[in-house]
């Protein structure tokens, strides 16, 4: 994670629905924490992640628009 978050841009992407509860427990409502490292690219002013609508489909609508 610290490796991670040296990088001055972060670029992510998901698609499938298998990928559905790991985009929702690491761009949420769950807190930040150690058990998803994910999670903390949520204070990376440089991540972009791009997701297909199967892969944000365990996303609340609040979270979307926050994200988008």
């Amino acid at each position: 994670v610290k490796q991670m978050l040296k990088a001055r841009t972060i670029l992510g992407l998901a698609s499938g629905a298998r990928k559905a509860r790991a985009v929702a427990s690491s761009f949420g409502q769950a807190p930040i924490s150690p058990l998803v490292p994910a999670s903390i690219l949520r204070d990376h002013a440089g991540t972009t992640v791009y997701l297909d609508r199967a892969a944000a489909s365990g996303l609340a609508d609040d979270d979307l628009r926050r994200w988008s």
